[in-house]
């Protein structure tokens, strides 16, 4: 595969994969009313994720300027990532998870290669000028893993990981 098509199959597996993020999340806050506002928040912060990198992709990547930092090193977790989330939101859609395995989920979502490479390329201090511009950008995004897991415990809900 040319390096040009694979790297822009990375960046559409991980636009796809911040759309699976957001679709669990929609998924949870159909499901959870107690939790709507904090489900509600994350899926259209993940929404807003796979907006950035779509839009870096249309304005840089022909250029050959897209931010390399938010370039995953590898195709197939995230394509792994992709597969499981599908899996997931068959799953939960059929048979609704508990509140607390909804929680535990988030987190594993939240930690997963693809989320986790995002949210470090957002919190980098130095980078290109055009990583900056996305990082400005998405400024109010931040942090996902922490704030569910805080959101846990102010909710006494278990966490598991």
């Amino acid at each position: 595969m040319k390096l040009d098509t694979l790297v822009e199959k990375i960046i559409d597996e991980s636009i796809e994969l911040e759309l699976n993020v957001s679709e669990i999340y929609g998924l949870f806050y159909r499901i959870f009313k107690e939790d709507e506002d904090f489900w509600w928040t994350l899926k259209m912060e993940e929404r807003n994720h796979a907006t950035l990198l779509k839009g870096a992709k249309d304005a840089f990547f022909y250029n050959h300027d897209f931010p390399q930092e938010l370039i995953f090193e590898s195709l197939q977790p995230l394509l792994d990532a992709n597969n499981d989330l599908r899996r997931m939101i068959a799953e939960f859609s059929k048979n609704p998870p508990s509140r607390e395995t909804a929680f535990n989920t988030a987190i594993k979502v939240e930690t997963c290669a693809g989320e986790f490479h995002f949210q470090k390329a957002m919190e980098l201090p130095e980078g290109s000028e055009i990583l900056k511009i996305v990082q400005r950008i998405n400024k109010d995004d931040k942090d996902h893993e922490k704030r569910i897991r805080a959101y846990m415990q102010t909710n006494k809900i278990k966490i598991l990981s």
